[in-house]
């Protein structure tokens, strides 16, 4: 499994929904939303935004792309959540 695929992984189990509910909700096969989350495949950026709406996190939360810490602690609290959520770095504030 990959970072991404890892991260969408977090988030859909943080978020209580199986593997067909959000492949349904994006119109793909649970097969192949399996696929990106264990890293097998890529993900289109269409399909990446598609992800982020659904989930309701910022598309760079499920890149990986932690922001800094004076950043983070101005974001509300649900999108600071999904900053942490989805976040294999420490933030710093360097």
């Amino acid at each position: 499994m990959n970072d991404l695929g890892a991260r969408i992984r977090r988030v859909r189990i943080w978020r209580d929904e199986s593997l067909e509910q959000v492949a349904k909700a994006l119109g793909m096969s649970k097969q192949a939303l399996s696929k990106i989350e264990r890293g097998d495949h890529a993900p289109t950026v269409a399909t990446l935004r598609a992800l982020a709406v659904h989930f309701n996190v910022p598309s760079d939360a499920l890149l990986g792309l932690a922001p800094r810490l004076s950043v983070l602690a101005k974001m509300p609290p649900a999108e600071r959540h999904a900053y942490l959520i989805t976040s294999d770095l420490e933030t710093t504030d360097d």
